[in-house]
C-alpha cells in the first residue's frame, strides 16, 4: 500500500535537489512543520527531526541517496516501533521545469488482518495522507518558485498534524 503526490515545479531539477536537501528546508517549505533540525549534513545514513504544528515529532533516517535524483528514508516517532518508508524523486522535464514525487509506504496498519488493513487504508489513511502529500509538494513548489516561505494559512487544516490557522497548534 502506498500513497503518492507528484507536482510539476517551474524550476530546474538541480534547483529542486538543492532545495529538498538544504538544511532545515521543511521549516520554510512544509505547511505543517514548525521545526526541522539535522544531526549533521544530509546524505546516506543521515538523520533529522521534524516537529509538526501540533507538537508531534518524527525522526527521519535516510536509507538511500541518489545524488540529484532523490532519496529514500524511514520516518516514525522517536520511540516508536513503526517506521514508514518515504521515497522522494526528482524528474527533469526540461531546462526550466521538473517534477517532485513523494511516495509514502505507511507502516501503520501492519498488525491488522489483510482485508481489514485494506479497508482501513482506503477509508482512513489514504485520503488524509494524499491531502497531506499534496500540501507538501505544493508548499515546496511555492517556496522554490517564489523564494518565499510557505504561508501556513494558505493550506487546509489537517487532522493529523495541526491546524495552520490555529495559533495554539503551532
Amino acid at each position: 500500500m502506498r500513497v503518492n503526490s507528484t507536482k510539476v515545479i517551474n524550476v530546474p531539477a538541480s534547483t529542486v535537489w538543492e532545495g529538498v536537501t538544504a538544511n532545515g528546508h521543511l521549516a520554510v517549505a512544509h505547511p505543517y512543520v514548525e521545526a526541522h533540525t539535522h544531526e549533521g549534513p544530509m546524505g546516506l545514513g543521515a538523520k533529522d527531526r521534524i516537529v509538526y504544528l501540533n507538537g508531534l515529532t518524527f525522526d527521519r533516517h535516510f536509507t538511500a541517496w541518489r545524488e540529484g535524483e532523490g532519496y529514500t528514508l524511514l520516518i516514525g516517532r522517536p520511540e516508536g516501533r513503526s517506521r514508514s518508508r518515504v521515497e522522494w524523486h526528482i524528474e527533469p522535464l526540461g531546462p526550466t521545469q521538473s517534477s517532485l514525487s513523494i511516495t509514502v509506504h505507511p507502516d501503520l496498519l501492519h498488525r491488522m488482518p489483510g482485508w481489514l488493513r485494506w479497508v482501513a487504508f482506503q477509508w482512513k489513511v489514504k485520503p488524509p495522507l494524499k491531502a497531506y502529500l499534496d500540501a507538501v509538494t505544493g508548499g515546496i513548489a511555492h517556496w522554490l518558485e517564489t523564494g518565499t516561505p510557505v504561508r501556513r494559512t494558505d493550506h487546509p487544516d489537517h487532522p493529523w498534524f495541526g491546524n495552520p490557522r490555529d495559533p495554539s497548534s503551532r
